[in-house]
């Protein structure tokens, strides 16, 4: 599981090859977007219990597990201890270093959050599925599988941590932007247009973004899926990659960030950020802190400063 992205063809091989590897499936699906829920299904949790999925496969609720109190107007923070560790139950095989793959069913979307999660709370092995598994599954036969027995929870892992550490950022005085010895920049990872350029899909909340922010969509670093050229639900990003290093890198570069400094990554509700993590993550193995509050907690703040337009 090299630097954080693992094939379908790698994945399938690891399966037979280990027995400690977990595959979660952590997708979560965005409305009116390249993201969106397929036909019937209104969850990610019915469409991984309707299949096909990994086998072995079990399910990770991203809005299940999120400490609400950290952050009330966003869906997606790291959980607490307790969130995370709870239910325990006893497993055989376990190994004092468990490999964990992440994936979705979308394409490269939600489960670079829980790859955020897992790292935060002390796992290193840990990866995501490049291309989501319906795409993997679809072209090639492995690893996706149809089953019918009940669909598992996601059990969580045997490690204990008492706390995540230094994998998020927080607000007011205490914000990326201002906090003493914090990063010495804001990244949002916004579609340009939700940046004060157009209005806000967010439920009440303001366009516009902070005095400052350097942007780098997550979107510019997703290698469209070619299968999906001429159309299709989802269009494109139905099934995307992460773009290679060169890919990264000049997505970067057009950004206008540098890789190699520290910054606070950040998004809309705190779900896209993580995207543009696992890609610093690849290019420099840097771990940048997201901050979980997102532009939802930082609008609402009327003391912060917010900047509407390309400025």
């Amino acid at each position: 599981m090299r630097r954080g992205l693992i094939s379908v063809a790698s994945l399938a091989e690891q399966l037979v090859s280990r027995k400690d590897v977990r595959v979660v499936d952590a997708t979560w699906f965005l409305p009116n977007s390249p993201f969106a829920a397929p036909a019937p299904y209104a969850s990610g949790r019915e469409a991984f219990e309707a299949g096909p999925r990994v086998p072995g496969a079990a399910f990770w609720d991203l809005d299940e597990h999120s400490d609400a109190t950290t952050a009330p107007d966003t869906p997606h923070n790291l959980p607490d201890a307790a969130q995370f560790a709870a239910p325990r139950r006893p497993r055989r095989h376990r190994s004092a270093s468990p490999g964990r793959v992440c994936y979705d069913q979308v394409g490269t979307f939600s489960s670079p959050r829980l790859w955020h999660t897992l790292r935060a709370y002390g796992f290193a092995d840990v990866a995501v599925l490049d291309g989501g598994s319906r795409p993997g599954s679809r072209a090639r036969g492995r690893p996706g599988a149809r089953r019918r027995r009940a669909a598992r929870r996601a059990r969580p892992p045997t490690r204990s941590s008492p706390a995540p550490s230094g994998a998020s950022a927080t607000c007011g005085t205490g914000s990326p932007r201002t906090r003493r010895n914090g990063p010495s920049s804001w990244t949002p990872a916004r579609p340009a247009g939700r940046r004060g350029l157009g209005a806000e899909p967010l439920p009440g909340c303001r366009s516009g973004h902070a005095p400052g922010a350097v942007n780098a969509p997550f979107l510019d670093f997703l290698e469209p899926n070619p299968s999906r050229a001429d159309g299709g639900p989802g269009g494109p990003f139905r099934g995307a990659t992460l773009k290679d290093d060169r890919g990264v890198a000049e997505a970067f570069a057009a950004a206008g960030v540098d890789p190699k400094s520290p910054c606070a990554l950040s998004c809309g509700s705190g779900l896209t950020a993580a995207v543009v993590a696992l890609a610093l993550h690849r290019l420099e193995g840097n771990d940048a802190p997201i901050y979980d509050g997102a532009w939802c907690e930082y609008e609402a703040d009327g003391d912060l400063p917010v900047v509407e337009g390309a400025a």
